[in-house]
């Protein structure tokens, strides 16, 4: 069972990257094994029709897949950390890239 997050942002790549490779250093008992968080990058026209479609002005986005079955029930911690470090109001996180968590 593939879980997987649409994670975007107003940042550009280049700076969502430098807050990933944060994100990811300081919370490895989370992205370790229980988590995937890729790269990111710059969003397509459908990316930022998609992320319009929920209010936000995209520049890039990165995909956060569930590694562990077991750590479903801390998807909320992950997307509560996502959005305190990058701002509430700078991304949207989607499930399976069409529902808003």
């Amino acid at each position: 069972m593939a879980i997987d997050l649409f994670c975007y942002s107003t940042s550009n790549s280049s700076e969502l990257e430098k807050f990933i490779k944060r994100m990811v250093g300081d919370n490895e008992n989370l992205f370790l094994q229980k988590f995937f968080v890729s790269m990111p990058r710059d969003a397509s026209l459908v990316h930022k029709e998609i992320a319009s479609e929920f209010g936000l002005e995209a520049q890039s986005l990165f995909l956060i897949r569930v590694n562990d079955k077991n750590a479903v029930a801390e998807i909320s911690d992950v997307v509560d950390l996502v959005k305190l470090c990058l701002g509430k109001d700078k991304v949207i996180i989607l499930w399976e890239n069409e529902r808003l968590i």
